[in-house]
């Protein structure tokens, strides 16, 4: 088994997205994901990541104003 495949697989398992792997080897995306594929490996596709946000703001807070661009165009603005 070729040394790149063995290292592909060991970073993947260890939790590393393709592209980190792909990045750390220096070789491309492209030949990472194929090797996972080939030997079923899903883990390092996707990163789950969690953030926290702020609450909604009250009503009455904001308000949304529409303002017309020179082109004529109307978008929405949130003014506060």
């Amino acid at each position: 088994m070729h040394n790149n495949v063995r290292k592909i697989r060991a970073l993947a398992n260890a939790g590393y997205r393709r592209t980190e792997i792909a990045e750390t080897l220096d070789i491309r995306y492209q030949h990472v994901r194929k090797v996972l594929v080939d030997a079923g490996i899903t883990v390092g596709m996707t990163r789950t990541v969690e953030i926290e946000r702020a609450p909604p703001p009250q009503s009455g807070q904001f308000q949304f104003v529409h303002y017309a661009n020179p082109n004529g165009r109307t978008r929405p603005f949130i003014a506060s």
